[in-house]
């Protein structure tokens, strides 16, 4: 089992709930990719429990009803995690992937959701009422609107909103102080270079 394997796929169907966030922010909880199990390659990736790892973007799309971006110069550690019976014509889809690139270790995920600009400043508003070690800012970054959460107990955290599908796409990054141990937290303005490079691909 990896280290940073949780229910990925309950997180992506409540996304769009307003706490969500705000409840990871303050907690230090974060979303993960599904339970892997002992099972059978099949195709190009491990079976997992909800999802299986595939090697590649193109492999992903075939499974998601977005285009996925990854950021240009990172490659996920382990594979890119998506529904296992996902296809382009469903109406949901998430993706996960582990990142290890000169601004630290990350996790990229992103899903479905009906989450707007709107929505990302009212998660702020929230996060600055509960949580009081945290420092929350909606920004503009190429030209997208990008949700900054930074806390010294659980890390930096980037939220955006896209909309190349039938629906529009929760992106998120998130550095985590423990994940791996004594992880290397980039600078905001770094962070925001990683957002705004996968916003101009289509991200």
């Amino acid at each position: 089992m990896r280290l940073r394997t949780i229910l990925f796929v309950a997180a992506a169907v409540a996304v769009a709930a307003i706490a969500l966030p705000i409840a990871l922010a303050s907690s230090g909880a974060r979303h993960h990719s599904p339970h892997r199990a002992s099972a059978a390659p099949i195709s190009a990736g491990k079976l997992t429990v909800n999802s299986v790892s595939v090697a590649n973007v193109d492999e992903a799309d075939a499974r998601l009803p977005f285009k996925a971006v990854l950021p240009s110069d990172a490659t996920p550690a382990a594979g890119i995690d998506v529904p296992i019976a996902g296809k382009p014509s469903d109406s949901s889809g998430w993706l996960t992937a582990d990142i290890h690139s000169d601004a630290g270790g990350y996790l990229l995920s992103e899903s479905t959701s009906d989450a707007t600009v709107e929505t990302l400043q009212h998660w702020a508003a929230q996060s600055a009422e509960i949580c009081s070690n945290c420092e929350q800012e909606v920004v503009t970054e190429a030209g997208v609107h990008v949700l900054v959460l930074t806390s010294p107990v659980f890390g930096l955290r980037l939220q955006w909103v896209r909309g190349d599908g039938a629906e529009p796409v929760l992106s998120e990054l998130d550095w985590r102080t423990d994940m791996p141990a004594h992880n290397a937290i980039p600078s905001r303005e770094a962070a925001l270079a990683i957002a705004g490079d996968m916003t101009r691909q289509g991200g």
